[in-house]
């Protein structure tokens, strides 16, 4: 009952497409959509499609297009339009059936376009850093010396983007860990205490007591988790919560699902500053190179996990990490 009386529009396309019934949480599959993604039953639920999370997030953002990973040792990966019926609560999903690229093609352009735009903006920059250098800050008004004073927080700003921006393209391939999470959130807490000088109320961790294993890049899962607790930790100076910044171990929804939360009482994110939150050179803070979350991203997505932001109750910021394996 799911699909009618929509399911008449997939003899119509020529090529491999289906239906997500958003309200139902299945799709409805043509034959050579079932080809394409190794899958034999004509409709599944949500969770038999592996490259359901991308798809509903660009649903769920208004994408009319996406690019989609097809299962499969050689990381595939092809496009799909979107087309909306009842208010987006039925979608046809229309995929090209081509392999556009993989993953390797993909950090490789990334890489040599990183390191045109370096080439191309690193002369100018240096320009204006040089010539606003030579400026006179005593001979100038109030007005001139706090335009003086942004000029050179935005060169700063800039250079440090031109710094990071070749590392956009350059994700190594992960080597899996089984980690002990509850383990890895200890050592983690005081590791980054001790360099940072932080007192013990400052940051702290929230753990089961059950024991949880994940699999994922030991190196990778250190830097993202350093980039959320950094973040997290700039946008709550001001808070009087102890601790400022929790670092939680739960599970998903299905109570399976292992997950790790950074947890702040901050400043919080706007709404208007959502859509762009894990985009490339996106900054909510104006002395940040606005690739850390993006990166962030990256590396979960290679290692097969998901990292997202959720509203907390109360003040604050929630960025949530879901890993494969079991809690």
């Amino acid at each position: 009952m799911a699909f009618k009386p929509w399911k008449e529009l997939l003899p119509l396309i020529s090529g491999p497409a289906m239906l997500v019934a958003m309200n139902h949480g299945r799709a409805l599959l043509n034959e050579q959509a079932r080809t394409l993604v190794a899958l034999s039953d004509a409709e599944v639920d949500f969770d038999s499609l592996p490259f359901i999370k991308p798809l509903l997030r660009a649903i769920g953002g208004g994408e009319s297009q996406v690019e989609l990973p097809m299962p499969g040792d050689d990381e595939r990966i092809t496009s799909a339009d979107l087309l909306r019926f009842s208010h987006g609560t039925m979608v046809l999903v229309a995929l090209s059936g081509e392999v556009n690229y993989t993953v390797p093609q993909v950090l490789e352009k990334l890489r040599r376009f990183s390191t045109n735009v370096v080439h191309d903006l690193r002369n100018p920059l240096s320009v204006i850093s040089f010539s606003s250098q030579l400026l006179d800050s005593e001979t100038l008004s109030e007005e001139g010396r706090r335009m003086l004073h942004m000029i050179h927080s935005q060169v700063k700003r800039m250079d440090q983007v031109l710094e990071a921006l070749p590392r956009i393209g350059r994700s190594d391939q992960p080597m899996p860990d089984t980690i002990d999470l509850k383990e890895f959130v200890h050592g983690f807490v005081a590791e980054f205490r001790d360099q940072k000088g932080l007192e013990s109320d400052v940051l702290a961790a929230q753990v089961q007591d059950q024991p949880v294993t994940i699999t994922f890049d030991r190196r990778h899962l250190r830097q993202v988790v350093w980039n959320l607790v950094k973040n997290a930790l700039r946008f709550s100076e001001r808070s009087s919560v102890r601790p400022r910044v929790l670092l939680i171990i739960t599970t998903g929804t299905d109570g399976v699902t292992p997950v790790l939360q950074v947890r702040d009482f901050g400043i919080g994110i706007r709404e208007e500053q959502l859509p762009g939150l894990f985009s490339p050179l996106y900054s909510a803070a104006d002395q940040g190179s606005g690739l850390g979350l993006y990166t962030a991203q990256q590396l979960c997505v290679i290692n097969g996990a998901e990292l997202t932001y959720l509203k907390p109750q109360g003040e604050g910021s929630l960025f949530q990490i879901n890993f494969r394996g079991r809690a």
